[in-house]
């Protein structure tokens, strides 16, 4: 059997109230039937949801589709990219094997158009990434909008009081994550809420 005080603490925590010592527990004795009488309507709003935000972001259809027109503009970016620096490689090597061959004059200059095409290879690597990221940030960005907004309607349906990211949750009981539902009703398959 548990004890009172117990019990008590647990009241606290749950209906938000601050925790009972065991002297006020004494005292408040006689005041336990009124704290039954608070209305269940009361404690909704205070079960935490949560949702995995990338798992739905990567499994809508919407977002599968963005990733995919983003692969493809990531390999031929990065084909490029291969090009420019296959076509450098064999610059050195050439520049390497006539180096005993040219003027110091020529060389020179042969040496400053290698140093000039590889700091331009470098800085496009680094455009690619930032621009890789603009995009990434620009084709997800409204869709992750509309899925914290789905998210959010769903938990107000189910009487949720709070949805969290996955990422945040340590332990849960069966049945308060949202991820599944959210997909389902992002792509159109909405269904009535339980």
């Amino acid at each position: 059997m548990k004890s009172p005080f117990l019990l008590a603490a647990l009241a606290a925590l749950v209906l938000g109230t601050a925790p009972v010592t065991a002297q006020a527990e004494e005292a408040a004795a006689p005041a336990a039937p009124a704290a039954a009488a608070v209305p269940a309507a009361s404690n909704t709003n205070r079960t935490i949801a949560f949702v995995d935000l990338q798992k739905a972001l990567n499994n809508c259809t919407e977002g599968k589709e963005a990733k995919k027109r983003l692969e493809a503009d990531f390999d031929r970016r990065q084909k490029e990219l291969e090009k420019q620096k296959a076509d450098l490689e064999i610059f050195a090597k050439d520049l390497e094997s006539s180096a005993a061959m040219l003027t110091p004059e020529r060389k020179q200059a042969k040496m400053t158009e290698y140093q000039d095409r590889y700091k331009a290879l470098s800085e496009g690597f680094e455009r690619h990434q930032r621009e890789l990221a603009r995009a990434e940030q620009t084709a997800t960005a409204d869709i992750m909008k509309r899925l914290v907004e789905l998210s959010t309607r769903i938990a107000q349906e189910k009487g949720f009081g709070m949805v969290v990211e996955k990422s945040a949750v340590v332990f849960a009981v069966p049945g308060l994550e949202l991820t599944d539902e959210l997909i389902r009703r992002f792509d159109g398959g909405r269904t009535a809420p339980k």
